[in-house]
């Protein structure tokens, strides 16, 4: 189970930012007009990436669970 909850962790945080960063380089288009959106939702995926990875490697299961709880 933790196997899978780590690589299902690196999947959404990698597809949040593959997604995500593009639009913050294209003037305008699908971008939010507040800076503070924008880096909370960068924030956000790497938090999913770094609990994913935590995860499988069995270290700072705190840093996972509440990863895990806000994914």
């Amino acid at each position: 189970m933790r196997i899978a909850a780590g690589i299902l962790m690196i999947i959404v945080g990698i597809a949040l930012l593959v997604n995500f960063v593009p639009l913050l380089i294209e003037d305008g288009v699908g971008t939010f007009d507040l800076p503070f959106v924008n880096l909370v939702m960068v924030i956000s995926a790497l938090f999913f990436v770094a609990g994913g990875v935590f995860c499988l490697r069995r270290k700072y299961w705190r840093v996972c669970f509440a990863s895990s709880l806000l994914l």
